[in-house]
């Protein structure tokens, strides 16, 4: 939503340069809730994790190869960036913090300027909704890359979740444990950006069902300049699905084939697979 939808003398904006981390500090009396962020030339494979106090809540891709989840503000859509699509994706989503609690931006790169925007509110937030301190639920969207370098025609698996602490790694294998469902919200795949060895088909399952092609199992295209799921927020720009529910007790498979030219290795942990989606507790 544009920042004209707000009241605007409870709007607080707020800019960081050179940056790793970036704190909106608490405030006693004021709860804040985030409204969106921009980045100006965020480097490749970067992310962002928040936390609020001591609670990280989200990890959440800025740039990985071709899937670009954040914008630089005159590049923005109707002042659209990270915060607000993931709001859309997941509209009960929301970055909150009460009075007692910071809150934090943590990225892997150093971030040459980091633009925010913020509404005051009154203090004493649910602090139970997703995205604020005490959800039982989170956000989920994080890399899933390959602990193998691609240096043959064959079939690679995904099998590093980048994760922070407390988060599940959902990798090539996972079993969805007793209590908890992942509820598929959208997809991504960061391809190489060049380069005559690349990625040409990513297999997902549940199971035995395979997505995009569960009678051939063909897998769908990934490969660089036909990537079917690449992403591009400017645009809003990235395949969502028909909310998807893997439960307790299916394993998840995800893989890719690969075409190698003979020469040029892609190294371990250049490509990445984004599930975005919500990390349930089932009651």
């Amino acid at each position: 939503m544009p920042i004209a939808d707000f009241d605007l003398t409870n709007v607080r904006y707020v800019r960081f340069t050179s940056t790793a981390e970036a704190v909106i500090p608490k405030e006693p009396g004021v709860s804040k809730r985030i409204v969106d962020i921009w980045i100006d030339g965020v480097p490749d494979r970067t992310w962002m994790d928040v936390s609020i106090g001591t609670t990280r809540i989200a990890r959440l891709p800025l740039k990985w190869n071709d899937v670009a989840l954040v914008a630089e503000p005159e590049n923005s859509m109707n002042d659209v960036s990270t915060l607000q699509f993931f709001s859309k994706l997941v509209p009960e989503f929301a970055i909150e913090a009460d009075q007692d609690e910071d809150i934090t931006f943590t990225f892997n790169n150093t971030i040459p300027a980091l633009h925010v925007v913020y509404v005051v509110q009154k203090p004493g937030i649910n602090k139970s909704l997703l995205g604020r301190s005490a959800s039982p639920n989170v956000l989920y969207a994080c890399p899933v890359t390959h602990t193998a370098a691609v240096n043959a025609s064959v079939n690679f698996s995904l099998d590093n979740a980048l994760v922070p602490v407390g988060f599940p790694a959902i990798a090539d294998g996972f079993v969805v444990p007793s209590g908890r469902q992942f509820v598929l919200k959208a997809l991504a795949f960061g391809t190489a950006a060049a380069g005559s060895t690349t990625p040409t088909r990513l297999h997902i399952w549940d199971e035995r069902f395979e997505f995009f092609s569960p009678v051939e199992h063909t897998g769908i295209s990934v490969e660089a300049g036909r990537n079917m799921l690449a992403a591009n927020i400017v645009n809003e720009d990235i395949v969502k699905v028909k909310d998807y529910v893997i439960p307790a007790g299916h394993k998840i498979t995800l893989n890719f084939d690969a075409s190698y030219d003979g020469t040029n290795t892609i190294p371990a942990g250049t490509l990445a697979l984004f599930l975005i989606g919500l990390w349930q507790v089932v009651r």
